[in-house]
C-alpha cells in the first residue's frame, strides 16, 4: 500500500477484501490515440514538402514555425501522456469489508473520492461493450444505491465479475454480521 492510498483511512474493523484498477488496455488505447495525434503533423508536413517544396526552402522561416509549432504540440502530447499514466497509477477502487471506495485521479491536481457502504447496495451491474471488451475481460460497473448518488460507475475496471463478486460477497457478509445497538438512557 503506497503512502498516497493511505490517506483514506479505514475504521479500526474494517479490511480490504479487493483492490481493483482499470484495465491496461483502455490505458493503452487513450496512449495510442495520442501517438496517432503525435505524429499526424508529421505526415502534413511530409505531404507539405511535397507538394510545396518552396515553404522548406533555406532562405524561408516556415521549417522554423512548423519547428516550433511541432515542439509545443510535442511537449501538449507527452505532458497528456503522463496524465493518463498519472490517471491509472493513482486511480483505485477499493472494496473494503464495510463499503467500496472509489479513489479517482482528474490530472495531475484533482481527485475524487467517493464512498458508497455496502448496505446500501441494490443492484450492480456489469456493461461490456465490445469484442475486445468481451476478450480482454474488461468493462463498467454500475452499481445502484439507497444512498445520497443514486449511481455508482467504475468505468473500464480489468476483470468486473470477480470485483462484482467480491462485493457481493462483502455485502453478504455485512448483511449476515450482527449490528451493535447502543442504548443511552437520557440525561435528566
Amino acid at each position: 500500500m503506497t503512502n498516497y492510498e493511505q490517506k483514506v483511512i479505514l475504521d479500526p474493523d474494517e479490511r480490504i477484501v479487493l483492490d481493483a484498477r482499470k484495465h491496461w488496455f483502455v490505458i493503452f488505447v487513450e496512449i495510442v490515440a495520442i501517438a496517432t495525434a503525435l505524429v499526424a503533423p508529421l505526415f502534413i508536413f511530409i505531404i507539405a514538402a511535397i507538394f510545396v517544396p518552396e515553404i522548406f526552402s533555406k532562405a524561408s522561416v516556415g521549417v522554423f514555425h512548423l519547428l516550433y509549432f511541432y515542439a509545443g504540440w510535442f511537449l501538449v502530447c507527452w505532458t497528456a501522456v503522463f496524465a493518463i499514466i498519472t490517471d491509472y497509477c493513482l486511480g483505485i477502487v477499493r472494496i473494503t469489508n464495510k463499503r467500496i471506495i472509489d479513489i479517482d485521479q482528474q490530472g495531475f491536481f484533482r481527485r475524487n473520492i467517493a464512498t458508497l457502504s455496502l448496505r446500501n447496495i441494490q443492484d450492480i451491474t456489469i456493461e461490456t461493450y465490445g469484442i475486445l471488451a468481451t476478450l480482454f475481460k474488461f468493462g463498467n460497473l454500475k452499481i445502484q444505491s439507497a444512498g445520497e448518488q443514486n449511481e455508482f460507475v467504475i468505468r473500464g475496471v480489468r476483470d468486473p465479475e470477480a470485483v462484482k463478486a467480491a462485493i457481493i460477497a462483502s455485502r453478504s457478509a455485512v448483511e449476515e454480521a450482527p449490528q451493535k445497538v447502543i442504548i443511552e438512557s437520557p440525561k435528566v
